[in-house]
């Protein structure tokens, strides 16, 4: 009889080994997913400073930015309302456009360059073409 005591004792000790180890592994898991836990936390917290610092940092050229585009585009709605309003009168534009002096008898050249100032120079050039007569010695 005391041996089958003794063998179910060890069959006990041997399921609470086993419950233990698998408790163990579990617990390192968890250690793991803790420490990457952690680590992704740090990692957002810096993000999300960084985002926030620039946000500040940013918000008045933002600003700028959003105020110039407003004036681009209120600027091209008033073209677009002027062009409609042109042809609700009858006035054909495109007709009119080979009439322009770039287009007929000049040579229309522009360039822009950017300053240091951040301003933006605009230079346009309008010059009469270069007529070749018949007969010239040129020809």
């Amino acid at each position: 009889m005391k041996t089958l005591i003794k063998k179910k004792k060890s069959l006990k000790d041997k399921k609470i080994e086993d419950l233990e180890f698998i408790i163990r592994l579990q617990e390192n898991v968890i250690d793991q997913y803790d420490s990457a836990l952690a680590d992704t936390s740090s990692r957002f917290i810096d993000y999300a400073k960084a985002f926030w610092h620039n946000l500040s940092l940013y918000e008045k050229e933002k600003e700028e930015w959003t105020k110039q585009y407003n004036e681009i585009v209120r600027a091209y709605n008033g073209l677009s309302a002027m062009g409609k309003f042109a042809e609700e009168l009858g006035i054909d534009i495109r007709k009119h456009r080979k009439n322009l002096p770039e287009s007929k008898d000049y040579e229309f050249s522009q360039s822009h360059k950017l300053l240091e100032s951040g301003k933006v120079q605009h230079i346009y050039k309008l010059k009469k073409k270069l007529i070749k007569k018949k007969g010239t010695k040129n020809d």
